[in-house]
């Protein structure tokens, strides 16, 4: 799959709404595979990541994930788990679930990206 920065993005922030959303409906944690069942996609992107599928690396995801690393998994640290990604998925609270898919949802673009994304057109 090939997607552009503001395809990539926009999708990114639709799933992790959606997981908010319905983790918060069904009173449990949505998987991201879930995502992708209840939409009918049946080319799921790399890792279930729209930014993973666009990006080269870790290193150059188009979000701000924080922390030293700026890992979705790892924040400061190689296996420290404490990105953001690595907290939804190891909560079994669906309201931290629901608050952290939410947040993963909103994160800001890295600098260098930001005006690629707006200015992309529809």
């Amino acid at each position: 799959m090939t997607f552009t920065l503001k395809t990539a993005v926009d999708n990114f922030r639709k799933q992790w709404d959606w997981i908010a959303d319905e983790t918060l409906q069904r009173k449990r944690k949505v998987a991201k595979s879930e995502y992708f069942v209840a939409h009918g996609i049946s080319n799921i992107p790399l890792m279930e990541c729209y930014l993973c599928e666009f990006s080269t690396g870790c290193d150059v995801c188009p979000v701000k994930w924080g922390g030293k690393l700026n890992f979705c998994i790892n924040r400061n640290a190689n296996l420290d788990n404490k990105g953001l990604l690595a907290q939804w998925k190891y909560t079994k609270n669906y309201k931290k679930a629901a608050r952290l898919a939410r947040k993963i949802a909103n994160l800001p673009l890295k600098k260098k990206y930001r005006e690629e994304y707006e200015n992309a057109i529809d």
